[in-house]
Parts: structure tokens; sequence; C-alpha cells
């Protein structure tokens, strides 16, 4: 009986493996949208999403993998069918029964089939209920939903993208999908009570939370993540643009002007009246004056220059000056080195980066002070 269990194990590891690696590509999203949507971090949820992962590409290797190799396959070997005679499993059981016996029929292909196509939807059962909050019913549909589009997959040979009917469409497989969503319906709220809901968390967004060094340094991090993004997005948009080919300092040219726009998109949201960076205002932060006060137009201008400005400046001229001048990889690194010390001044300076040391203010919570007990429920203090 061994390769029968060997069958199910490949698959069961391949999705582990890259379930996990789709769950790394997405956890800064994840978690970015966390802070938005809770107000903070909720780390069970963040865990949660990493089992929704793996169960989903689990899914996809159970009931669609492996396809056809070449087309010579095709020609040579017997597509899947439609059966549409419900519960013929029951007699393919009988007969396994009277075939091996009880014991060993408990072990046969045929009705390990039948166990696993039931077993591989109780997960869904128990994330759409518990997970995804679905209501009951809703959760059974949704995974017999799911199941009736991977038969129709299956059937057409994955929409005619495959060539051929490589898998057997059965509508027992529907029967028993349903089943185990079902099944994990049920039992979701005694293996998944622990799970906080989107809902509640989500309704204690605006409670203020405490201020951390880390969530300070996340915020630089995050405002150089998108002036990165936008610099090298407009770098390929000149290039894709300008006519082909080019000298060595119209490269120069280009990089220079890349790093103005990305400075630009990073420093426009802090010359507004809140004086807030994107970064700021997706992790709830904004400047305050000591003392309260309104910042006042000069301030905010300062301020903004001060941080990502002053970076987006030394890499702007370095790259302009790139093959004209001995200066320009020492302004290059110059600015990546200040780039770093704001990380971390913001990350260690409790009343906030540089830039609040220049301008005489505070980053703050922009909900407010937080308790003292800083209870947080299901959500991390940190953000």
């Amino acid at each position: 009986m061994a390769p029968v269990f060997e069958t199910w194990a490949s698959p069961a590891i391949a999705a582990v493996i890259t379930g996990g690696a789709l769950w790394g590509v997405i956890l800064a999203p994840l978690l970015l949208y966390q802070v938005r949507a809770y107000g903070g971090l909720s780390l069970i949820r963040a865990g949660g999403a990493a089992a929704v992962s793996i169960y989903g590409v689990a899914l996809v290797a159970y009931t669609l993998l492996p396809t056809p190799g070449t087309e010579s396959w095709c020609e040579s070997d017997r597509g899947g069918t439609f059966e549409l005679d419900a519960f013929h499993s029951i007699d393919d059981i009988r007969w396994a029964v009277s075939y091996y016996g009880m014991p060993d029929a408990l072990l046969s292909f045929t009705v390990l089939q039948v166990a696993m196509n039931a077993v591989l939807f109780i997960p869904w059962g128990i994330l759409a209920r518990r997970y995804f909050n679905m209501p009951f019913v809703l959760a059974v549909l949704s995974g017999a939903f799911a199941s009736f589009v991977i038969e129709m997959t299956q059937y057409s040979g994955g929409w005619s993208l495959v060539g051929c009917q490589y898998r057997v469409a059965d509508i027992d497989d529907l029967l028993a999908n349903t089943l185990g969503a079902l099944i994990g319906a049920i039992l979701a709220p005694l293996l998944l009570f622990w799970m906080p809901p989107a809902k509640r968390l989500s309704e204690g967004r605006l409670r203020p939370r405490p201020l951390s060094g880390l969530r300070r340094g996340a915020a630089v991090v995050l405002d150089l993540a998108i002036l990165w993004v936008t610099a090298l997005l407009t770098f390929q948009v000149i290039d894709l643009v300008s006519p082909g080919g080019g000298t060595e300092a119209d490269s120069a040219s280009r990089h220079g002007l890349s790093f103005v726009v990305g400075g630009l998109v990073v420093l426009v949201p802090s010359l507004t009246r809140a004086g807030a960076s994107w970064g700021e205002r997706i992790l709830w932060l904004r400047p305050e004056r000591k003392g309260g006060g309104d910042l006042g137009r000069g301030r905010i201008v300062v301020r903004a220059l001060a941080g990502l400005g002053v970076y987006a400046a030394l890499c702007a001229t370095g790259s302009w000056l790139e093959g004209g001048s001995d200066a320009s990889p020492y302004l290059v690194v110059v600015g990546h080195a200040f780039a770093a010390t704001l990380v971390l001044w913001a990350a260690i300076d409790p009343r906030g980066g540089f830039p609040d040391l220049v301008t005489g203010t505070a980053t703050v919570d922009e909900r407010g002070q937080a308790e003292p007990d800083g209870s947080e429920d299901d959500v991390s203090a940190e953000a």
C-alpha cells in the first residue's frame, strides 16, 4: 500500500514548499493591509494566510496536476471522461470490501480515493467559515462551487488549454468534496475558535496604539520603497518612449530624472497640511509640533526636504554626474548612508527621526495617545 500513500504525499510536500513561498511573496502586502484594515498587526491571521496559501496550492496540485507533458500524450493515451453516475463510488467500495476484505479494503486506492476527496475539502469548510467568516450555508456552497469549477476544468481539459481531457470529471468527486466542506464548516468553531474575526479587529482600527521604534523605522522604509519603485518604473517608461540606443550620458540623465520623479512622489503628501509621508499615513503616523499648534507651511516643507528630499537629491545628482565627475559614486554612497541613518534614527529616537529634530516636531500616532495598559486584543501593539 506504500505507493498509494506516496501518490498523495508528493503533492502535499510540493504544496507546503510552494504555498510557503507564495505566502512569503504576499506577506509584506498582507501586513500593510492589516495595518490599515485592523489598525495593527494580527500575527494569528497572518499565520492563517499561510495556511490559506498552502491549502490553495495543495488543492490545485491534487485536482489538476500533473498535466500532460507533450501533445503526443493526448494522441497515445485515452483522456478523461465525465462520470455522471451518482453514488457509483458506493458500489466501488462494496467491491473493494468483498475483494480485499475489510482491513485491507480501508487502505485500498478505491476507498482512499473517496475518503481523500472528502478530506481534501474539510480545510475549505474550516477556512471559509472561520478565516473568511462566511455563514455556514455559504461556506458549504462555496466548497461545492469550487468543486464544480474543478470538475469542469478537468472535463474541458483545462478549458482547452491542455489540449485534451487528461482526468476524469466525476460527479461523485463533487459530492465527496461538498461533504468535506460540510464537515469542515461544522468543525470550524471547534478547531478554529482561536482565530480572531476580521470584522472584530477592524472595529478597533481607530483605537490609539503604542508608538514603537519599529513602526517609525518601517514608515521610512516604506517611503524608500515607494521612491525606488517609482524611480524604477519612471526609468523603464523613459527607456521605452525614448529612441533606441543612446550614450552613457543619456542613461545617466534618465537615472537622475527617475530619482527626481521618485522623490517628488514621496514628498508631495508630506507637503500637505497634515505633513505626513506615504509611509507615515499607512502606519497611522503624523508629525506634531512640540507644544502644540499648527505646524506651519515652512516647517512642513523643511521637514519633508530634510528627510528623503536630501536622499533623492544626492542620488539624482550622483546619477547626473556619472562618468563626468569622480564625485558621482561618492554622492550615491553618501545618499544610501543617509537613508540608512534616517531609518535607524527613526527607530531609536522616541521623538521621531532626523527631520523631527531639525524642525522641532515629533512623530505621533494620528489616532491619539494610547491607553496606559496598551491592550490590543489580538492585534500587535507594533502598529
